[in-house]
């Protein structure tokens, strides 16, 4: 809301720097800075109206949306998968991995890092 109000000042601004100029009163440096900010705001609300839908689909994602699409559709069909395992021993790399994630939480005492090595 303020950011359109923001951009539809600017373009009054624009409006009356261009009136001006052509009257006489003010050089052309001032319809310049006029276009300059009428640019900015523009700029800024069109990546304020980018970012509404990227957060939707942020939450959404956040909440485990979206991960019911791959549901019963495998990357490599089963008949592609039967014809590689004939002609190639794949080992477990092909086979359903049904892993959970961890559940997020802080570090335990037990977590270890990665193993830093002092220069020598």
């Amino acid at each position: 809301m303020f950011l359109t109000q923001s951009v539809e000042a600017a373009q009054g601004a624009l409006r009356i720097a261009l009136l001006q100029y052509k009257e006489g009163t003010m050089d052309f440096t001032t319809v310049l800075l006029a276009e300059q900010n009428l640019y900015s705001a523009e700029n800024s609300l069109a990546l304020a109206q980018g970012s509404v839908p990227l957060g939707a689909i942020a939450i959404y994602r956040a909440m485990g949306g979206g991960w019911q699409l791959r549901e019963g559709h495998e990357f490599v069909p089963a008949a592609t998968r039967a014809e590689m395992s004939q002609r190639t021993n794949w080992g477990k790399l092909l086979a359903p991995q049904l892993l959970k994630p961890q559940a997020p939480g802080l570090p335990a005492p037990s977590d270890q890092g990665p193993l830093i090595r002092l220069p020598e």
